[in-house]
C-alpha cells in the first residue's frame, strides 16, 4: 500500500457519504415542502386537510407522487449543478439548440396548464387552491428539466470541441466523461419526463373518481387518458430528440479515437493480435453498442410510455 492511501481512501469515502447526504436531505426538505404546500388551506385546520387525503386513496397516491417527484429533482440539484459547471457551453453557435429543446419542452408542460385552465369552478379538485399549486410546482420541474436539457447541449458542444492532439490516455479519460455525461444527463431527463407524464394520468383519473357523476371529457378536456398517452409519446420523443444525434456525434467522435490509436493496417504481422486490442478498445469505448443498446436509454425512452400507459389502465379501471 502506498504511503498516504489510506487517508486518499477515507477522505474520498467521506467525500461520497456528504455528496449522499447532501441529497437525501434535500430530497427530504423537497417531498415535505412539497406535501405542506399541497396540504396547506386557509379555510380549514392542516389536520382536517390531512384526514381528508387519508379518506380518498387516489387523491393520496396524487400528492405522493409529485412530491416524489420534486423530491428527485431536488437530490439531484448538487449533481445538476457539478456537472452544468464541467461542461459549460463555449459559443452562442451552440445556444441555439437550448433555446429549441427550451421551447419543445416548454410545449410539453404547457399542455399540463392548459388543462388545468381548462377546468370549471364547478368540479371539484384534490386540494384546495389546486391549479395556482400544481402550476408553481410545474413551473420549477420544468426548470429543472430545462436546465438537464442545457446539459445535453453542452455535452454536444463538448464533442464538437474534443482535443486531437492530447496524448491517447486522455483521449480515451474525455471520451469516457463526455460519455457518461450523456447518459447521466438523458436518464434524469427521462426520469423527469416519465414521472410528470405519470402524475398527469393519476391526476386525470383522481379528479374522475372526485367527481364521479361527470364526464370525464367534461373535467380536464386536454387530460383525458388518450390524451396522456399523447402527452406520455411527445415527453419520449423530446428526449430522445436530441439524444440520438448527440449519441452519434460522440460515437463517430469514438471510432476516430479509435482509428487513431489502433489503425486498420492490413499488412500487420500480428493481425489476430491487433484485431483482439481493437475490440477491446471497441468495447471500452461503447463502440459495440447502438443507441438502444444500453439499458438506460431503453428505460428513459420508454418510462413515459410506461407512466402514461398505467394512467390509461387505471382510467379504464375505473
Amino acid at each position: 500500500m502506498k504511503p498516504g492511501q489510506p487517508i486518499l481512501t477515507k477522505q474520498r469515502e467521506n467525500t461520497v457519504r456528504s455528496h449522499w447526504g447532501r441529497a437525501i436531505g434535500l430530497g427530504a426538505i423537497g417531498y415535505f415542502l412539497t406535501s405542506a404546500i399541497l396540504v396547506a388551506d386557509n379555510t380549514k385546520p392542516i389536520s382536517a386537510e390531512i384526514k381528508y387525503l387519508f379518506r380518498n386513496p387516489a387523491v393520496t397516491v396524487w400528492a405522493t407522487l409529485i412530491a416524489m417527484l420534486v423530491a428527485a429533482c431536488a437530490g439531484l440539484l448538487p449533481a445538476l449543478i457539478a456537472a452544468l459547471r464541467e461542461y459549460p457551453l463555449p459559443s452562442r453557435r451552440a445556444r441555439w439548440k437550448v433555446r429549441f429543446l427550451g421551447g419543445l419542452a416548454l410545449l410539453l408542460f404547457g399542455v399540463f396548464i392548459l388543462g388545468h385552465l381548462s377546468v370549471t369552478d364547478d368540479i371539484e379538485m384534490p386540494v384546495a387552491g389546486h391549479s395556482a399549486k400544481v402550476m408553481s410546482i410545474t413551473v420549477v420541474i420544468f426548470l429543472f428539466f430545462l436546465a438537464v436539457l442545457y446539459g445535453m447541449c453542452a455535452v454536444a458542444a463538448a464533442v464538437d470541441n474534443l482535443d486531437e492532439n492530447r496524448p491517447a490516455a486522455d483521449r480515451i479519460s474525455d471520451f469516457l466523461k463526455l460519455s457518461s455525461s450523456l447518459q447521466w444527463y438523458v436518464l434524469i431527463a427521462g426520469l423527469i419526463v416519465g414521472g410528470a407524464t405519470l402524475t398527469t394520468g393519476t391526476l386525470q383519473t383522481t379528479v374522475s373518481s372526485l367527481n364521479p357523476w361527470t364526464r370525464t371529457t367534461d373535467l380536464i378536456t386536454l387530460l383525458s387518458p388518450m390524451t396522456t398517452l399523447a402527452y406520455g409519446l411527445f415527453g419520449s420523443a423530446v428526449v430522445g430528440l436530441y439524444y440520438i444525434p448527440v449519441y452519434t456525434a460522440l460515437r463517430s467522435a469514438g471510432m476516430k479515437l479509435r482509428d487513431d490509436i489502433l489503425p486498420v493496417n492490413k499488412d500487420t504481422d500480428d493481425l489476430i493480435s491487433w484485431y483482439e486490442r481493437r475490440t477491446k478498445l471497441e468495447t471500452l469505448l461503447g463502440l459495440n453498442k447502438d443507441w438502444f443498446d444500453s439499458l438506460k436509454t431503453g428505460f428513459v425512452l420508454l418510462a413515459p410510455l410506461a407512466g402514461s400507459a398505467i394512467s390509461l389502465l387505471m382510467g379504464k379501471a375505473q
